[in-house]
């Protein structure tokens, strides 16, 4: 992904910013650093070399210029002198509080979680993105959307990628076991990139019921710290493992992985005696 932001554009994404006097740096320059440092966050975690169109290009835009900004604005007044450090003049105006300074940032924070929401569906939408290597790692479980997990940032204290990641290694472990003891790992894989029906008809009914199994796990972790048991994992396989079986294609390829592992085999008493027959 190109990064395209000049000044122009900056102060398009970030209004309510008082236009530079003559001499004095732009936006864009005071800026640059943590712009620089955003773009690299965001091409590594999404992108990965992949060239986005123009709406998510959009958004993507829109994050850099909002994160970089929240993570610039503790030292935006603040200046390195020969006597040490010190803070701009304020020509007049009064400053900021502590408080409003706070609540500004968190506002900018929460803009980047939202547009980060809005990206993620965006590019999981996208069939070239897809097809690059950094979608593997996010259609890798049956909570590739950042909204899936957006509603418990709330209470957590914690960014919207550090919850998604918490999140993520509860899911990972969760259908790991649901697929190595009761679905099939094959039939998993499968199931993960089916994440609507247009992708793929067969696969969608039985992701949306992963989706909502690994949802429930997930919540149980974040609302009550509750790391799911064997038991839960048996749960909610029961109910997957009874509609792959209503499912002929799905039954099929699950025979074929897992069908020796449900087998049961018919008693036979082989031990002569008085109850022999």
């Amino acid at each position: 992904m190109k990064l395209t932001i000049d000044n122009e554009r900056l102060r398009s994404l970030i209004p309510g910013i008082i236009h530079e006097v003559r001499g004095e740096a732009s936006l864009y320059d005071k800026l640059s650093p943590w712009l620089e440092s955003e773009y690299l966050w965001l091409e590594s975690r999404f992108f990965d070399g992949y060239d986005p169109g123009e709406d998510i290009a959009d958004l993507a835009e829109r994050i850099i210029a909002h994160r970089a900004f929240a993570r610039a604005i503790p030292s935006l007044d603040v200046t390195l002198s020969p006597a040490g450090f010190a803070v701009i003049d304020t020509e007049g105006r009064s400053p900021a509080s502590k408080e409003r300074v706070e609540r500004l940032i968190k506002s900018l924070n929460d803009f980047v979680d939202e547009n980060l929401v809005l990206l993620s569906n965006a590019l999981l939408d996208d069939a070239d993105w897809r097809k690059t290597m950094i979608s593997r790692w996010w259609l890798s479980t049956c909570i590739p959307s950042l909204g899936d997990v957006a509603k418990y940032v709330a209470n957590s204290g914690q960014s919207l990628m550090d919850v998604y990641h918490s999140c993520r290694n509860v899911a990972e472990l969760f259908e790991s076991d649901l697929g190595y003891r009761y679905i099939g790992d094959r039939l998993l894989a499968n199931v993960h990139k089916a994440t609507s029906p247009e992708l793929s008809p067969t696969y969608y009914p039985l992701w949306e019921r992963v989706h909502a199994a690994t949802c429930r796990i997930v919540s149980d972790y974040m609302e009550h710290g509750r790391l799911f048991s064997p038991r839960d994992v048996w749960r909610e396989a029961s109910d997957l493992v009874r509609f792959i079986k209503a499912s002929p294609d799905l039954a099929l390829e699950w025979e074929a992985e897992m069908g020796e592992d449900f087998k049961v085999e018919p008693f036979v008493n082989n031990r002569k005696g008085g109850f022999f027959f």
